[in-house]
């Protein structure tokens, strides 16, 4: 599954009613405006698993462990976000297939790629500064690019200092 936004994670949040899927493994007791019941995640004698249908969410005050349904759903039952999101779309009735298309197009590259691409350029015109400053080759800068042009080993791809430059300063 890929990215879906986050207007449609509150609508699968708000429409799934979290008591009717929390109770499916507790067994929840009307206790005022909320629903009680023993922890699922840990042993205890006195139910202290409080879920809130009005607020979407659940808390154990004897664990601490607390949520929304798609944590509870992660936690306990063992899904992933996008299968919790799957599972409860589907119950719903909400297509997602409509994103899957739509991010299958959009082809963007990863964040991670826009860095490096962004690193690149950076240490390219840095390069061309340090080619083309004459001052430069008097300072630890000049001897870093003199000793790069001895080596025996050199980057064949791109004429690199930048392992001589932290040396150098």
């Amino acid at each position: 599954m890929s990215f879906i936004p986050q207007d449609s994670l509150d609508e699968i949040r708000e429409r799934s009613s979290i008591v009717s899927v929390i109770s499916q493994y507790v067994n929840l007791k009307k206790a005022g405006v909320n629903y009680k019941g023993p922890c699922p995640f840990h042993a205890e004698k006195t139910p202290s698993f409080i879920v809130s249908e009005a607020k979407k969410i659940y808390h154990c005050f004897g664990c601490g462990k607390g949520g929304n349904i798609f944590t509870f759903l992660m936690e306990h039952v063992g899904l992933s976000f996008p299968e919790a999101i799957e599972r409860l779309a589907g119950e719903l009735g909400i297509s997602l297939e409509k994103y899957q298309k739509q991010t299958s197009q959009q082809k963007h590259p990863s964040k991670r790629e826009h860095y490096f691409r962004i690193n690149r350029a950076a240490m390219l015109f840095y390069e061309k500064q340090l080619q083309k400053n004459t001052k430069a080759q008097k300072t630890p800068l000049g001897f870093a690019r003199d000793r790069q042009k001895h080596r025996k080993h050199k980057n064949k791809k791109t004429n690199n200092y930048s392992h001589w430059l932290y040396f150098a300063c």
